[in-house]
Formats: C-alpha cells, sequence, structure tokens
C-alpha cells in the first residue's frame, strides 16, 4: 500500500545474510488497512547481507528502506539517533525485530495498531515469540513461557517488573515490539542517565512505555526468536569470562534501576541480582575457576535462591550433581533425555 506510513519498522542487521531473507519477508507479507515502512540498518556487516537489503530494497522500494554502515557501530549511541532520524515523520507507531529474528503472523502490525488505537491508555503492544534454532526448527520454550502475572490484555509497570525481575523470567521479546513514537524522548532520555550501561536494548524501551502507560499483551505466537544464532545472547555465553562480565554489569544495572525507582522494586531488583549472582558462579564453575567453598555457595544458591523457587526438580537436581559429584551429571542428563524430559 502505498501513502505515508502509520507505522515504521527498526530492523538492525548484522551478519545475518544466513537468515535475513526470512525476516524480510516477515515485512513485506503484513497485510494491513495502512502504509507501512521498514527501515533497515546494516551495521557494516562483512558477509552478503547488505546485498539481500539492497535486493529487497529494489523490489520493495516502498516498504524496505535501507541504511548501510562503511563503520561497525555497535555499543554507539548514534546507531539510535540515526535509526530515529530514518523514521517518516507521518509514523504514529514503530515496531522492532532484528536481522535473524522473523515474523510468522500476516496480521501481526494490524493486530497490534488496532489493540493500541482502541486502548490509548496503552503505550505498547507485544505478543508471544517461539524459540527455533539455527536452522528454523521449533525448540522448547517461548516468551512468555508463563502466563501467570503478565495477563491478556492491559498490563501494567507493576506486572512487568513482577515478571522480569522478580521472577527473572524473559517477559517479551523485542520482535513482537509496536509502541507508540512519542514514547521515544523518554527513552532517549533513560538511554543517557538510567540505563546508560544496561546490556539489553530492549529494557529501556520497554521501561520508557510503561512509565507513560499501560501495554498490551496479545496471546498469540506471532514471531521466532532465534536461539544461539550469533547474536548478543550467543556471544556473551561462548565465553565464561565474558558471562562473568555481562552479569557483573546486569548487577550493576539492576542497581540503577532500582535507584532509578526509588526503592520501589527493591525486593524485584536482590532476586535479579541473585540469578546475576548464580550465574556468575556457574561461570565459574564451567570454565573451572571454582574453588571448592565456592561450590558449596554455587549450591547455596541454586537450592534457596531465586532461581531454585520456580525451577523445576530435575533441573535443580541436575545442578545439585554438577556441584558436588560433577562425575554423576553426564549419567543423569542421559537419564532424562532418555525420558524425554530434559530442559537442561
Amino acid at each position: 500500500m502505498q501513502g505515508d506510513p502509520l507505522v515504521s519498522i527498526r530492523c538492525l542487521v548484522y551478519n545475518h545474510e544466513p537468515y535475513l531473507r526470512q525476516c524480510l519477508d516477515g515485512f513485506v507479507m503484513q497485510q494491513t488497512t495502512f502504509p507501512f515502512e521498514a527501515i533497515v540498518h546494516d551495521d557494516a556487516s562483512t558477509d552478503g547481507s547488505a546485498a539481500i537489503i539492497r535486493e529487497y530494497a529494489e523490489k520493495y522500494p516502498h516498504i524496505i528502506k535501507p541504511i548501510y554502515e562503511t563503520e561497525n557501530q555497535w555499543g554507539k549511541y548514534t546507531i539510535n539517533k540515526t535509526m530515529a532520524a530514518a523514521i517518516h515523520p507521518s509514523a504514529k507507531y514503530i515496531a522492532t525485530c532484528e536481522g535473524d529474528d522473523y515474523w510468522t503472523d500476516p496480521h501481526k502490525l494490524q493486530m497490534q495498531v488496532d489493540a493500541l488505537e482502541s486502548h490509548p491508555d496503552c503505550t505498547i503492544a507485544v505478543c508471544k515469540v517461539r524459540n527455533v534454532n539455527r536452522n528454523g526448527e521449533q525448540v522448547p520454550g517461548s516468551i512468555p513461557s508463563y502466563e501467570t502475572v503478565c495477563q491478556p490484555g492491559v498490563i501494567t509497570l507493576d506486572d512487568y517488573m513482577m515478571e522480569e525481575y522478580y521472577y527473572a523470567r524473559w517477559a517479551f521479546h523485542t520482535s513482537t515490539y509496536l509502541y507508540r513514537k512519542s514514547c521515544m524522548p523518554v527513552n532517549q532520555q533513560l538511554l543517557k542517565t538510567v540505563f546508560r550501561r544496561f546490556p539489553y536494548g530492549d529494557q529501556p524501551l520497554i521501561h520508557s512505555c510503561l512509565i507513560q502507560g499501560n501495554g498490551y499483551y496479545i496471546p498469540k505466537v506471532v514471531s521466532c526468536y532465534r536461539v544461539m544464532s550469533g547474536g548478543f545472547t550467543s556471544r556473551y555465553k561462548s565465553d565464561p569470562k565474558k558471562e562473568i562480565r555481562f552479569h557483573e554489569t546486569v548487577i550493576k544495572c539492576c542497581q540503577d534501576l532500582d535507584a532509578y525507582y526509588e526503592g520501589k522494586y527493591a525486593q524485584h531488583m536482590k532476586r535479579r541480582i541473585d540469578v546475576s549472582r548464580y550465574a556468575i558462579l556457574k561461570a565459574r564453575y564451567d570454565s573451572g575457576m571454582m574453588s571448592m567453598g565456592e561450590r558449596m555457595k554455587f549450591l547455596f544458591y541454586n537450592l534457596w535462591s531465586v532461581r531454585g523457587s520456580y525451577s523445576s526438580f530435575k533441573l535443580s537436581f541436575a545442578e545439585f550433581l554438577t556441584c558436588i559429584f560433577p562425575q554423576w551429571y553426564d549419567w543423569y542428563k542421559k537419564l532424562l533425555k532418555r525420558n524425554s524430559l530434559n530442559d537442561i
């Protein structure tokens, strides 16, 4: 559909050649009653990503609006400024999806716009995500994984904080975000102050939306998150030392966030910090850097921290074996696989 776009899609690409066509197909297949655009920002990829973007831009010039960097901008504030400047002035809403994830529902944008149009108190609409592997094959898990706190319909900042921090579960995935462009100034302000060192780019965004209004959750799978595809999560999990530094940063960021909310969510932050402390201990164990004393501390976090309160018995027992009797762990893991119960 030609005309000034009501929705602008933000898509950041870096070396996503194997997955990019599936991502861009998810954009161009959208069926809407309004025009939309997709700003596809190639961050100086060294593979064939830029060529694929050019191909789609030539085929769908009214939808695909490319940006090509000659120098990688990862971690620089200029990425957000460049993307924000490219958004068409007529766009009322912004959607997000990175180049290795993809949309599966051709009515995603229409459903979310309809939800926000009918709920003027809501600033962001989110949906459900299915997890897939590098080949696009479904793997266990979804986001959200539980619908206990964040129920379908209107959600509040309190709901989100309970799910994301108190229970330390990934509440919603960025590939489903559709939010009001009017939230952007607050987002930019938070990025420069409270979230200046936050490792997750989606956190400042959803916080800026939920402090200005409510959210709206549509419990329908509309996209796929490609697990361990070489993106941000894959990079830090590939090296125990990087994972330790990452979780040390998360702890500092949670402390910053606790100060910003003036202690309102202090208990939430404490439980989320416990999870990162646990992850640091586990990374130290996995890298062979853990002493026997630290093993016992690791066991304590496993059995009594926030993680142990909602993880399954079989996962907790497996980590107990890892900590105290590592030689039994492989046997127990094989047993779980044999019974199709392995979720480790």
